[in-house]
């Protein structure tokens, strides 16, 4: 199996093995302040290494996905994520100091995505939005975004890149 559904393969489960760790491990570590965001991360991945198209796809699934199984308003995130995977694709990395610019992008989409979804939530949301203590988390949030970056956006380049060598074949 080569070229797009190899591809949407691989995306599907990286999806789903991101849902798990994050459900799972990620959201039951006992870490002082927020919780890392794997499903973020890899969105910003996504985008980075293929652009546009698979930043929205990806951030749009994603965020669906986490959607169907939380309590807030269903499309929250997966609108959230849709337009991080839409603002990190416009940069596009071309694979050149790549994980400076995913440490820099998941810093810039956490905290732009946590205002987004706080803002869109108190619009919409039926209960009153919590801002100071969601504000409080943020820092610690972003930092093990930030800290998750070296190896997702790293590991998320060379599936593309063997993708890519295998569909030429």
């Amino acid at each position: 199996m080569t070229g797009r559904p190899a591809r949407l393969l691989v995306a599907a489960l990286s999806i789903v093995l991101a849902l798990a760790l994050q459900t799972t491990v990620f959201s039951r570590l006992p870490l002082p302040g927020g919780t890392p965001s794997l499903l973020l991360v890899l969105v910003v991945a996504c985008a980075l290494v293929g652009g546009v198209p698979w930043g929205v796809g990806m951030g749009f699934t994603i965020g669906l996905a986490a959607d169907l199984l939380s309590n807030h308003p269903a499309g929250l995130l997966a609108l959230v994520f849709l337009l991080v995977g839409w603002a990190v694709g416009l940069v596009e990395a071309d694979g050149t100091h790549l994980v400076l610019r995913g440490i820099v992008a998941v810093a810039l989409s956490a905290v732009g995505s946590f205002a987004l979804y706080v803002a869109l939530l108190a619009l919409i949301g039926p209960d009153r939005v919590q801002w100071a203590s969601q504000l409080a988390d943020l820092p610690t949030t972003v930092l093990y975004d930030v800290i998750l970056t070296p190896v997702v956006v790293p590991l998320v380049a060379m599936v593309e890149r063997r993708l890519r060598a295998a569909s030429y074949r």
